[in-house]
């Protein structure tokens, strides 16, 4: 074979086993020494958070051996398939946002996962999103397959009835594509205080959670038929969510206050 043909024949070779996207290339693989130097420690164990985003990604390697990681951020990179992350079983969020993932798989053992973020992909079918195995994530509250404003949607999200679909499989997801939604807890609650006469709005059936008078909980709500439907733990996991928000509600508050505070008197007046 001439040097020509040589030539081509790699260059043939090298475009069949990359995968390459406009002006991104793809990057050397993780080993336990690129991820430690990426995390800042010394111990594989103690790596707890990590992100690894716009390095070229094509393979998720060596990451299984992290085994406290509690984040994972691989977003834009270029893996086509998830792998790797068994026995990561404290992960809680996983972003493989903007890859070129098509199926959604090997999640099983990721008993803790709460928030997996998937927009920008190529998950173009119900099939490819797996959802019977996405079912068996007892803890997974927050799924993302496109933006909340529909911004980088995958395939699978013009799908009719996609929203209807995905809920009826995971009747505890509170946020879908960020649309924050009413758990079963929460309904089985609104339906209680409906038949108690304490709403969750203001008015009689549908009011105040306070209630307007007497007990808000009203009479006959420890009954065992209503109280069985209530999940108090999803309620107080709603409930920390909340109050989260509300402290950073707070402190944005705060430095708007203070930023006004030290504004010169000039500039306030009309």
């Amino acid at each position: 074979m001439t040097l020509a043909g040589r030539r081509s024949s790699t260059n043939d070779n090298e475009r069949r086993s990359s995968v390459t996207d406009g002006n991104n290339k793809p990057g050397p693989p993780l080993n336990e020494m690129s991820i430690l130097a990426q995390a800042g420690q010394f111990d594989i164990e103690a790596v707890c958070t990590f992100s690894y985003i716009g390095k070229g990604l094509t393979q998720i390697t060596c990451l299984n051996a992290c085994i406290n990681l509690v984040e994972l951020n691989l977003s834009d990179n270029l893996l086509t398939c998830i792998e790797g992350l068994e026995g990561l079983s404290k992960l809680k969020k996983l972003t493989l946002t903007s890859n070129k993932i098509k199926e959604v798989e090997n999640l099983e053992s990721l008993e803790s996962l709460e928030h997996l973020l998937l927009q920008n992909n190529q998950i173009a079918t119900f099939d490819q999103l797996n959802l019977p195995m996405l079912g068996f994530l007892p803890k997974l509250r927050s799924l993302y397959l496109k933006n909340v404003d529909g911004s980088q949607p995958n395939p699978v999200c013009r799908e009719a009835q996609y929203r209807k679909k995905i809920l009826s499989f995971f009747p505890e997801l509170r946020n879908l594509d960020g649309e924050r939604l009413r758990s079963v807890a929460s309904a089985a609650y609104h339906n209680a205080s409906k038949t108690t006469g304490h709403g969750v709005d203001g008015e009689e059936g549908e009011g105040s959670m306070f209630g307007t008078g007497g007990s808000w909980l009203g009479p006959g709500f420890w009954d065992l038929d209503t109280a069985r439907d209530i999940s108090f733990g999803a309620q107080i996991e709603n409930f920390k969510e909340l109050m989260e928000q509300c402290r950073g509600l707070n402190n944005t508050a705060k430095g708007l206050l203070g930023r006004f505070a030290s504004m010169p008197q000039s500039n306030l007046s009309l």
